[in-house]
């Protein structure tokens, strides 16, 4: 009897052990799942913070890209607008350039623009224009744009245009310094102007 109810109590203890260990292990069981998901959801979070940078990047690179496109096309289409519009003006330099050199005249680049000479007739010009005429008849020298604006006072631009004009109806004669013109009076145009000087 006492062998019995020995016997019994000891397969008490061993089941109250097993169940002892096996909540113990149960136990860690459940940390180390709790520690591997905590693990992985971190993972997660970080993955996806780095593919929302990612796409961020991609997607200031792709507005990079369409600003340069729509930049380039408006250049392109400027361009050729410029052309379209200057295409009768390109097609004329053309003729004359396969004229002049069908015919071996030889033009300086400045000098290209076709000019005819008029009869001087003083009435024809303006004040300005004579005061010009005297100051280059007087200097009696070739003299730059520079000094004719100083002498004038008048803006270079002015200037610019008025002698480029006075060239082209035939009143002066030019040479090209580097990146501008020296002028000087034709002798007909010098006689006639020195003269109206003496007389008025």
């Amino acid at each position: 009897m006492n062998e019995i109810i020995f016997s019994l109590t000891m397969v008490g203890l061993c089941v109250s052990l097993m169940l002892i260990l096996y909540k113990h292990l149960e136990a860690k069981i459940m940390v180390k799942i709790m520690e591997y998901y905590r693990g992985m959801e971190d993972r997660i979070y970080s993955e996806v913070a780095r593919l929302k940078d990612s796409l961020s990047e991609q997607n200031k690179k792709i507005m990079m890209v369409n600003r340069g496109l729509k930049f380039s096309l408006e250049v392109q289409n400027k361009i050729l607008n410029i052309l379209l519009s200057n295409r009768a003006r390109y097609r004329r330099i053309g003729e004359a350039g396969s004229i002049n050199h069908s015919s071996d005249v030889k033009i300086s680049k400045k000098d290209s623009i076709s000019r005819e000479t008029y009869p001087v007739n003083l009435e024809r010009l303006n004040d300005t224009e004579k005061n010009v005429l005297l100051f280059l008849s007087k200097t009696g020298g070739k003299v730059g744009v520079r000094e004719i604006q100083l002498h004038m006072n008048k803006s270079r631009e002015h200037i610019a245009r008025l002698m480029k004009k006075m060239y082209e109806d035939g009143y002066v004669e030019r040479e090209g310094r580097g990146n501008s013109y020296v002028y000087w009076v034709r002798d007909e145009v010098k006689n006639i102007i020195m003269r109206d000087a003496r007389t008025s």
